[in-house]
C-alpha cells in the first residue's frame, strides 16, 4: 500500500510541476490542493507505518495527525477565507512547509533493523522545502514573482522524482523481504 500512496503522491507532484512549467496561472491554485492531498496522504502513511517502525521515531501519531489536519485545513481554505486573512494562511503554509523540510532533513528513515538511515533524496527535498517555506514567510503576498514560480516548479518536479524513486525503492525492498521468507 505504501508503494501506491507514494507513487500517487509522486504523480501529483510531477503533474503540478509540469502544469507550472506550461501555464503558471492555471497551476497556482493546484499548489495548495496538492499540498493538502500530499499532507493528508503523508499523515495517513505516518499513522499506518509508524507503529511498525518503518517510519522514523515515536512521534508518528503526532506527525500523522498534524499532517491530516494541515491537509484538511488547506483543502478547506476557501471556507476558512471568510474568517482568515489570506496573508495569515500563506504564512502558516510557509511555516508548515519549513517544518516538513526540517523533518525531511533531520528525520531520516528508521528501518526494521532499528538503525536510522538518511537518504540524499530526503535531505535535498528538505533543504528545498525549507527555502521555499522561508520565501513564503518573507513575502506571503508576492506569489506571482517569477523566481518563486520557478522555485515552486523545480520543487514539484524534484519532489515528484524523489517520491517516485522512494516508491520503487519501497516496492523493491518489500519484494526482497517476501523472497527471503
Amino acid at each position: 500500500m505504501a508503494f501506491w500512496v507514494t507513487l500517487f503522491r509522486s504523480i501529483l507532484a510531477l503533474i503540478l510541476g509540469l502544469a507550472l512549467l506550461i501555464n503558471q496561472e492555471f497551476a497556482r491554485p493546484l499548489l495548495a490542493n496538492f499540498m493538502g492531498i500530499y499532507w493528508i496522504s503523508a499523515g495517513l502513511i505516518s499513522l499506518r507505518y509508524g507503529p511498525s517502525g518503518e517510519r522514523g521515531g515515536k512521534s508518528h501519531f503526532l506527525v500523522g495527525l498534524v499532517g491530516i489536519l494541515a491537509g484538511v485545513a488547506v483543502i478547506g481554505r476557501r471556507v476558512a477565507s471568510n474568517w482568515l486573512d489570506e496573508r495569515l494562511v500563506i504564512t502558516a503554509l510557509g511555516g508548515v512547509i519549513i517544518l516538513t523540510g526540517v523533518l525531511h532533513v533531520f528525520g531520516g528513515f528508521r528501518m526494521a533493523d532499528g538503525i536510522r538511515h538518511r537518504r540524499w533524496t530526503s535531505t535535498t527535498l528538505g533543504v528545498f522545502e525549507i527555502l521555499l517555506g522561508v520565501t513564503l514567510l518573507i513575502e506571503p503576498t508576492q506569489l506571482n514573482r517569477p523566481g518563486l514560480q520557478l522555485a515552486l516548479m523545480a520543487w514539484a518536479l524534484l519532489g515528484g522524482a524523489i517520491l517516485m524513486l522512494d516508491a520503487f525503492r519501497t516496492r523493491r525492498r518489500n519484494q526482497d523481504k517476501q523472497i527471503r521468507r
